[in-house]
């Protein structure tokens, strides 16, 4: 009798998957619920029936069967808060009591941490996804990558990473300048900063280069886009140089939008003739 085995490479236990009792026959099977990215050994065995059974095993083969496979892609819309992560994955044959569950893991060491789940696949085929994700720190950097796995099979694209965007700040030159007055002009743009989490803007003024006097604008800058904003001093000395900048602030760094000067105007001195 001839049995046509297999077995994991790893077991020890032999599965007859057919047999024959023909003088010569030969054999095949097709074997089913197999584990996906496994390697298997497969042999043929024969016993003769005589007074002293013999077996005879022949040569061992091997085949592996196919694994899922899983591919970041870079991220996309990445701004201040938001960014959208990509990938790819092919379920390759995963069934339905055993599907393929892709994530996505994400976070701010390459340790990830977070993961959100896209799909519970099966059958085969590259399919394209992705996931937006919010909340984000403004300038921080994420690591991220595209898992997939079953009960038997677990595979990972490659980590990726990405920044958020910077919050930015330019300092404008002063406008209505006179003796005692003048008007600071910057502009900001928050990045996409949220409530809870928001850029403070300011402009920082004085005689000096280290400045010396603040105007705080907002500390709840939101959204995203490039920002106009200003402010009056008053009681300035006549005839002096002031040195000014728009300066922002928010939880992950700051930023200086570049130090400018005006001189104010010479006062204006009335004489009175009796």
């Amino acid at each position: 009798t001839a049995y046509l085995q297999y077995k994991a490479a790893s077991s020890g236990t032999w599965i007859t998957a057919t047999y024959a009792v023909a003088s010569s026959e030969n054999l095949s099977a097709n074997l089913t619920s197999l584990s996906l990215g496994t390697t298997y050994d497969v042999r043929v065995l024969i016993e003769r029936n005589t007074e002293n059974v013999t077996s005879i095993a022949g040569t061992t083969y091997q085949f592996t069967t196919t694994s899922p496979t899983a591919t970041s892609a870079a991220a996309t819309s990445v701004g201040g808060t938001t960014a959208t992560l990509n990938g790819s994955y092919n379920a390759v044959g995963a069934v339905g009591g055993d599907p393929l569950t892709v994530r996505f893991e994400y976070g701010t060491t390459t340790g990830l941490g977070t993961n959100v789940t896209v799909a519970s696949a099966t059958g085969t085929g590259s399919v394209s996804t992705s996931t937006n994700l919010t909340g984000l720190a403004l300038n921080t950097t994420y690591y991220f990558r595209i898992r997939a796995f079953t009960s038997t099979a677990d595979v990972a694209g490659s980590t990726l990473s990405f920044t958020t965007s910077t919050p930015t700040a330019s300092t404008s030159a002063a406008t209505a300048v006179e003796a005692t007055t003048a008007t600071l002009n910057g502009s900001y743009n928050a990045a996409g900063a949220v409530i809870g989490a928001p850029v403070t803007v300011r402009f920082d003024w004085g005689p000096t280069i280290s400045y010396g006097n603040s105007t705080t604008i907002t500390t709840t800058a939101t959204g995203s886009g490039s920002v106009n904003t200003s402010t009056n001093v008053t009681g300035l000395t006549a005839n002096t140089l002031y040195y000014f900048r728009i300066y922002i602030s928010y939880s992950t760094g700051s930023a200086d939008g570049g130090q400018l000067s005006f001189t104010t105007l010479t006062g204006q001195s009335t004489m009175m003739v009796f």
